[in-house]
Protein backbone atom coordinates (compact mmCIF):
# COMPACT_ATOMS: atom_id res chain seq x y z
CA UNK A 1 0.00 0.00 0.00
CA UNK A 2 2.98 2.12 0.98
CA UNK A 3 4.74 1.75 -2.33
CA UNK A 4 1.22 2.52 -4.09
CA UNK A 5 0.83 5.43 -2.49
CA UNK A 6 4.19 6.94 -2.74
CA UNK A 7 3.94 5.73 -6.90
CA UNK A 8 0.63 7.70 -6.36
CA UNK A 9 2.67 10.81 -5.27
CA UNK A 10 5.10 10.56 -7.88
CA UNK A 11 2.50 10.25 -10.54
CA UNK A 12 1.02 13.74 -8.99
CA UNK A 13 4.28 15.12 -8.82
CA UNK A 14 5.86 14.39 -12.05
CA UNK A 15 2.20 15.98 -14.11
CA UNK A 16 2.72 19.29 -11.75
CA UNK A 17 6.04 19.68 -12.87
CA UNK A 18 4.87 19.06 -16.67
CA UNK A 19 2.42 21.90 -16.11
CA UNK A 20 4.68 24.07 -14.34
CA UNK A 21 7.17 24.00 -16.65
CA UNK A 22 4.13 24.05 -20.40
CA UNK A 23 3.53 27.93 -18.31
CA UNK A 24 7.11 28.31 -18.09
CA UNK A 25 7.73 27.93 -21.66
CA UNK A 26 4.54 29.07 -23.32
CA UNK A 27 5.05 32.48 -21.16
CA UNK A 28 8.80 32.71 -21.90
CA UNK A 29 9.21 31.79 -25.65
CA UNK A 30 9.54 34.06 -28.14
CA UNK A 31 6.74 32.52 -30.22
CA UNK A 32 4.19 31.62 -27.84
CA UNK A 33 4.95 35.26 -26.53
CA UNK A 34 3.82 37.02 -29.35
CA UNK A 35 0.95 35.10 -30.10
CA UNK A 36 -0.17 35.68 -26.80
CA UNK A 37 0.50 39.46 -27.20
CA UNK A 38 -1.56 39.69 -30.40
CA UNK A 39 -4.16 37.52 -29.20
CA UNK A 40 -4.77 39.67 -26.32
CA UNK A 41 -4.31 42.89 -27.93
CA UNK A 42 -6.77 42.01 -31.30
CA UNK A 43 -10.38 43.57 -30.80
CA UNK A 44 -10.81 40.11 -32.91
CA UNK A 45 -10.09 37.85 -29.68
CA UNK A 46 -10.90 40.54 -27.47
CA UNK A 47 -14.03 41.14 -28.01
CA UNK A 48 -14.03 44.67 -27.80
CA UNK A 49 -14.08 46.56 -30.91
CA UNK A 50 -12.96 50.14 -30.56
CA UNK A 51 -13.08 50.87 -34.73
CA UNK A 52 -15.18 49.15 -37.24
CA UNK A 53 -12.47 48.04 -39.24
CA UNK A 54 -9.99 45.31 -40.67
CA UNK A 55 -6.38 45.81 -41.08
CA UNK A 56 -4.61 45.05 -44.67
CA UNK A 57 -1.34 43.41 -44.10
CA UNK A 58 1.21 43.12 -46.95
CA UNK A 59 4.73 41.76 -46.39
CA UNK A 60 5.92 43.55 -49.59
CA UNK A 61 9.62 41.99 -51.45
CA UNK A 62 9.64 43.97 -54.86
CA UNK A 63 10.71 46.78 -56.38
CA UNK A 64 9.87 50.57 -55.92
CA UNK A 65 8.11 50.74 -59.06
CA UNK A 66 5.88 47.90 -58.03
CA UNK A 67 5.26 49.31 -54.29
CA UNK A 68 4.12 52.46 -56.43
CA UNK A 69 1.82 50.61 -58.47
CA UNK A 70 -0.10 48.38 -55.66
CA UNK A 71 0.15 51.64 -53.51
CA UNK A 72 -2.23 53.36 -56.43
CA UNK A 73 -4.22 50.52 -57.13
CA UNK A 74 -5.37 49.95 -53.69
CA UNK A 75 -5.79 54.08 -52.97
CA UNK A 76 -8.38 54.03 -56.22
CA UNK A 77 -10.25 51.12 -54.77
CA UNK A 78 -10.40 52.12 -51.61
CA UNK A 79 -8.04 50.62 -50.08
CA UNK A 80 -5.49 51.42 -47.24
CA UNK A 81 -2.70 49.00 -46.72
CA UNK A 82 -0.32 48.95 -44.14
CA UNK A 83 2.86 47.85 -45.74
CA UNK A 84 5.62 45.89 -44.26
CA UNK A 85 9.61 46.65 -45.48
CA UNK A 86 12.46 45.67 -45.11
CA UNK A 87 15.22 48.22 -43.42
CA UNK A 88 16.94 48.08 -46.33
CA UNK A 89 14.25 48.99 -48.93
CA UNK A 90 13.61 51.56 -47.17
CA UNK A 91 17.06 53.41 -47.02
CA UNK A 92 16.90 52.31 -51.06
CA UNK A 93 13.47 53.60 -51.84
CA UNK A 94 12.89 56.76 -49.79
CA UNK A 95 10.57 58.47 -52.48
CA UNK A 96 8.59 55.39 -53.05
CA UNK A 97 7.64 55.09 -49.41
CA UNK A 98 6.88 59.03 -49.14
CA UNK A 99 4.21 58.73 -51.89
CA UNK A 100 2.91 55.53 -50.69
CA UNK A 101 2.50 57.12 -47.16
CA UNK A 102 1.01 60.23 -48.54
CA UNK A 103 -1.34 57.64 -50.09
CA UNK A 104 -2.70 57.38 -46.81
CA UNK A 105 -1.41 54.16 -46.30
CA UNK A 106 1.13 52.92 -43.52
CA UNK A 107 4.39 51.40 -43.40
CA UNK A 108 6.09 48.75 -40.85
CA UNK A 109 9.05 46.97 -40.91
CA UNK A 110 9.30 43.48 -41.28
CA UNK A 111 13.06 41.15 -40.89
CA UNK A 112 14.68 38.24 -40.41
CA UNK A 113 13.37 36.82 -36.63
CA UNK A 114 16.08 34.73 -36.41
CA UNK A 115 18.71 37.48 -35.76
CA UNK A 116 20.74 37.88 -32.91
CA UNK A 117 19.50 41.01 -29.96
CA UNK A 118 22.39 43.21 -30.74
CA UNK A 119 21.81 42.20 -35.34
CA UNK A 120 18.18 42.85 -34.31
CA UNK A 121 18.73 46.03 -32.81
CA UNK A 122 21.00 47.40 -35.53
CA UNK A 123 18.50 46.28 -38.09
CA UNK A 124 15.29 48.07 -36.03
CA UNK A 125 17.35 51.15 -35.29
CA UNK A 126 18.77 52.13 -39.16
CA UNK A 127 15.14 50.50 -40.11
CA UNK A 128 13.15 52.69 -37.95
CA UNK A 129 15.55 56.02 -38.98
CA UNK A 130 14.78 54.93 -43.07
CA UNK A 131 11.00 54.62 -42.69
CA UNK A 132 10.57 57.95 -40.62
CA UNK A 133 13.37 60.01 -43.02
CA UNK A 134 10.92 58.91 -45.80
CA UNK A 135 7.23 59.10 -44.63
CA UNK A 136 7.74 61.50 -41.34
CA UNK A 137 6.24 58.72 -39.10
CA UNK A 138 8.31 55.97 -37.19
CA UNK A 139 7.37 52.37 -37.68
CA UNK A 140 5.50 50.74 -34.49
CA UNK A 141 5.27 47.24 -35.49
CA UNK A 142 7.59 44.70 -36.78
CA UNK A 143 6.41 41.25 -38.67
CA UNK A 144 8.84 38.62 -38.78
CA UNK A 145 9.38 36.90 -41.76
CA UNK A 146 7.25 33.88 -42.24
CA UNK A 147 6.04 34.50 -38.83
CA UNK A 148 9.38 33.33 -36.93
CA UNK A 149 10.67 34.89 -34.04
CA UNK A 150 13.93 34.46 -31.61
CA UNK A 151 13.97 35.31 -27.99
CA UNK A 152 16.58 37.97 -29.02
CA UNK A 153 14.94 39.39 -31.92
CA UNK A 154 11.67 39.80 -29.54
CA UNK A 155 13.80 41.71 -27.00
CA UNK A 156 15.45 44.17 -29.25
CA UNK A 157 12.04 44.91 -30.77
CA UNK A 158 10.54 46.05 -27.44
CA UNK A 159 13.62 47.61 -25.91
CA UNK A 160 12.80 49.62 -29.43
CA UNK A 161 9.44 50.20 -28.66
CA UNK A 162 8.19 48.16 -31.37
CA UNK A 163 5.42 45.49 -30.97
CA UNK A 164 5.75 42.29 -32.76
CA UNK A 165 2.64 41.25 -34.63
CA UNK A 166 1.37 38.29 -36.27
CA UNK A 167 -1.93 37.60 -38.71
CA UNK A 168 -5.18 36.54 -38.06
CA UNK A 169 -6.27 35.74 -41.51
CA UNK A 170 -3.63 34.70 -44.12
CA UNK A 171 -5.33 34.86 -48.26
CA UNK A 172 -1.93 35.01 -49.81
CA UNK A 173 -2.82 31.23 -50.63
CA UNK A 174 -6.63 31.58 -52.16
CA UNK A 175 -7.27 30.04 -55.57
CA UNK A 176 -10.24 32.35 -55.68
CA UNK A 177 -10.08 34.78 -58.26
CA UNK A 178 -11.88 38.99 -59.04
CA UNK A 179 -15.07 39.13 -57.65
CA UNK A 180 -15.03 35.72 -55.53
CA UNK A 181 -11.54 36.70 -54.03
CA UNK A 182 -12.64 39.88 -53.01
CA UNK A 183 -16.17 38.05 -51.81
CA UNK A 184 -13.86 35.59 -50.03
CA UNK A 185 -11.74 38.00 -48.11
CA UNK A 186 -15.16 40.26 -46.99
CA UNK A 187 -17.07 37.61 -45.79
CA UNK A 188 -14.30 35.70 -43.99
CA UNK A 189 -13.28 39.05 -42.17
CA UNK A 190 -14.10 40.32 -38.73
CA UNK A 191 -13.73 43.84 -37.41
CA UNK A 192 -10.19 43.90 -35.54
CA UNK A 193 -8.86 41.25 -38.16
CA UNK A 194 -5.38 41.33 -38.94
CA UNK A 195 -5.13 40.36 -42.72
CA UNK A 196 -2.12 38.96 -44.69
CA UNK A 197 -2.67 40.03 -48.12
CA UNK A 198 -0.63 38.77 -51.52
CA UNK A 199 1.45 41.78 -53.98
CA UNK A 200 -0.02 40.58 -56.88
CA UNK A 201 -2.06 41.77 -59.59
CA UNK A 202 -4.81 39.35 -58.78
CA UNK A 203 -5.58 41.66 -55.36
CA UNK A 204 -5.14 44.89 -57.29
CA UNK A 205 -7.67 43.98 -59.79
CA UNK A 206 -9.97 43.35 -57.06
CA UNK A 207 -9.18 46.31 -54.67
CA UNK A 208 -12.41 48.02 -55.37
CA UNK A 209 -14.97 45.05 -55.33
CA UNK A 210 -12.94 44.29 -51.91
CA UNK A 211 -13.53 47.48 -50.38
CA UNK A 212 -17.08 47.41 -51.84
CA UNK A 213 -17.79 44.12 -49.86
CA UNK A 214 -16.25 45.62 -46.69
CA UNK A 215 -18.05 48.52 -46.97
CA UNK A 216 -21.41 46.66 -47.07
CA UNK A 217 -20.62 44.75 -43.95
CA UNK A 218 -19.79 48.38 -42.30
CA UNK A 219 -16.11 48.03 -42.42
CA UNK A 220 -13.04 49.83 -43.36
CA UNK A 221 -9.61 48.85 -44.06
CA UNK A 222 -7.60 50.58 -41.16
CA UNK A 223 -4.03 50.96 -40.59
CA UNK A 224 -2.87 47.69 -38.48
CA UNK A 225 -1.43 49.57 -35.34
CA UNK A 226 -4.38 51.38 -34.96
CA UNK A 227 -5.83 47.61 -34.32
CA UNK A 228 -3.73 46.97 -31.86
CA UNK A 229 -3.20 48.42 -28.63
CA UNK A 230 0.02 49.44 -28.40
CA UNK A 231 1.43 49.33 -24.23
CA UNK A 232 3.25 52.51 -23.33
Amino acid sequence: MRKKSFLRQCAVNLALAFIILSIYFITTDPSAQSIIARISTSPTFRGDVPLPGVGLMCQFEGEADELLSFGSACKEGGLTITFFVSAGFAERNQEALYTVGNQGHSVELYGNGNLSYEEMEAYLEQGKHNVAQATGREPVLFLPLRGEYSRGAMAAAQRMGMVPVLWSMDVRDSEAIHEEYAQEIAERSQSGELILIPQDLRFEASAEQIAQYLKARQLETLPASSLIRIAN
